[in-house]
């Protein structure tokens, strides 16, 4: 019979968490579904999408009727959405912010060109 090996994990009940739960450690939320049995080393996501000879990265993603279709390419950061600049397609900063996050979450924001053709089926 094997043991689990002990985490060391604060447990103390703050009021704000129910009695029996714990905060998770942020090395700890992201081993969450991974079969590395709690490793420290990062496992590799699964490439999804098509990358070209000319290494343009493809892809495409769906919502209910709607389709829209990305190029990405090493640049410096140009990000075209329908033939148009993404500030002049989306006037909001707000939307702005939501498309650039992918981006700058993985530290690729102003480093490749984003090319998205949006189509709305009616």
């Amino acid at each position: 019979m094997a043991s689990e090996p002990e985490q060391n994990v604060d447990e103390t009940n703050t009021g704000t968490e129910a009695e029996g739960t714990r905060t998770l450690s942020l090395e700890e939320s992201l081993d969450i579904g991974s079969q590395s049995g709690g490793d420290t080393e990062k496992s590799v996501g699964t490439i999804r999408g098509k990358i070209d000879k000319f290494g343009v990265a493809m892809g495409t993603g769906r919502r209910k009727t709607s389709v829209a279709r990305i190029r990405l390419k090493d640049g410096n950061g140009k990000f075209i959405v329908n033939g148009r600049e993404l500030n002049e397609y989306f006037p909001s900063i707000r939307d702005q912010v939501a498309a650039k996050g992918p981006l700058k979450a993985t530290d690729m924001l102003g480093k490749v060109d984003v090319q998205v053709k949006v189509v709305a089926v009616v």
